[in-house]
């Protein structure tokens, strides 16, 4: 490591990201794949963030609960068959939910409902596609500012529902 060290810095780089790969080291090439959603660098200070969550592999899941505020979802994440439902009612603190690209296909309905704190929503490109006939709604948020949805998610909804003065971009 020592030699990496000398030619980062005679190559004029960044020893923050010497400090991070370090920090990586011992993680699969599946989670630093995963990590593509965001640079490594937000998705490591988000870890570090109290009341947030980073989701990388199906264990994520386990570490949501009431007091989380910030979920990101790196992409390519939640695919698994039999993971058909997401539910939200138990985010009670929940600020932020970004989604990457590619997540969560099989999941057929997304109801975020009454969520006092929920400030934005994003999800990537290719979310919430595989499953037919699901609904998607985002009602009675009212700190809600930001919603932004990739192409190709909820392609197979049958119906979208969004109310309380949310700002959509696209």
């Amino acid at each position: 490591m020592k030699d990496s060290a000398e030619r980062i810095k005679r190559d004029g780089n960044s020893f923050t990201l010497l400090d991070l790969v370090r920090r990586m080291k011992g993680s699969t090439p599946r989670e630093s794949a995963s990590q593509s959603s965001g640079s490594a660098m937000e998705v490591a200070s988000e870890e570090n963030e109290k009341g947030s969550v980073v989701i990388r592999n199906e264990d994520g899941w386990l570490r949501l609960d009431g007091t989380v505020e910030k979920v990101r979802v790196c992409d390519g994440v939640g695919n698994d068959h039999d993971l058909t439902e997401w539910e939200f009612a138990d985010y009670a603190a929940l600020r932020e939910l970004v989604v990457g690209n590619g997540c969560v296909a099989f999941v057929r309905d997304v109801k975020i409902a009454g969520l006092a704190w929920l400030e934005k929503v994003e999800v990537g490109d290719r979310c919430f596609s595989q499953a037919s006939g699901g609904v998607f709604e985002l009602v009675n948020c009212p700190r809600l500012r930001s919603v932004r949805i990739g192409d190709g998610s909820f392609v197979k909804a049958v119906r979208a529902a969004f109310e309380s003065g949310c700002e959509v971009e696209g």
